[in-house]
């Protein structure tokens, strides 16, 4: 994420911030897959095992609202330079794999975006950086 911050959004001045956000283990109807999966007592097992370790859904949305809304975002003596992020709990920044800081993986990712935008949208679908729409 931090690559694709730095290939697409940095270079030019617009003050546009892009954070990747993890809700955690959340209580859903999803733990209800293992009873599916492995029959219904392994299942209701593997489920009340979990849920002690697994936060509500408005626990879980913590993070993406920090990210949001949170003026502490752009505080970089208290949290660094945050923009491309990687935020799993309001205010707590890293957890990612070396591949988000992989430049050339960055490039591939948004040069398949961009191929598969036209694509599907045509030629026309997009303007380069800067270009206003007319």
């Amino acid at each position: 994420m931090r690559a694709l911050v730095e290939h697409a959004i940095k270079p030019f001045s617009e003050k546009i911030w892009a954070f990747s956000t993890h809700p955690g283990a959340v209580k859903t109807g999803m733990q209800d897959q293992p009873q599916e999966a492995f029959g219904y007592l392994p299942g209701l097992a593997l489920k009340y095992l979990q849920m002690p370790f697994m936060r509500t859904p408005e626990g879980g949305s913590l993070s993406t609202l920090w990210a949001a809304v949170a003026p502490d975002v752009e505080d970089q003596q208290k949290y660094g330079d945050m923009n491309g992020a990687y935020i799993t709990d309001p205010g707590k920044v890293g957890g990612e794999t070396s591949q988000a800081d992989d430049r050339q993986l960055a490039e591939n990712v948004w040069s398949l975006c961009e191929n598969l935008i036209r694509e599907k949208l045509g030629s026309d679908a997009l303007y380069s950086w800067g270009e206003k729409a007319q």
